[in-house]
């Protein structure tokens, strides 16, 4: 799969996704500061899903009708728990 991590999201889980084979872009790589739909705009023109903590992609998808390829909010979730949550059952 491809995923793009905003700045808020990356970093472990950036590392955890690009281990297991999957296609990871990060926003801080390019510009730190960009702006929400320029990110929505590179995912959907890329093919990626979102990855984010950011609760601004949801008015933009839902409210606002914009297409999307996906997004997956770590809601809530604290920066020292979140690789923990992708971590495999086993």
């Amino acid at each position: 799969m491809d995923f793009l991590l905003d700045v808020n999201a990356s970093g472990a889980v950036a590392r955890w996704l690009i281990d297991r084979g999957h296609n990871v872009a990060e926003v801080g790589q390019t510009d730190p500061r960009m702006r929400d739909d320029k990110i929505l705009n590179w995912a959907v023109r890329e093919n990626r899903i979102i990855v984010t903590t950011d609760n601004d992609f949801e008015e933009m998808i839902w409210r606002q009708g914009k297409y999307h390829c996906g997004v997956l909010r770590l809601e809530n979730l604290p920066r020292s728990e979140r690789l923990s949550f992708c971590h495999e059952k086993r």
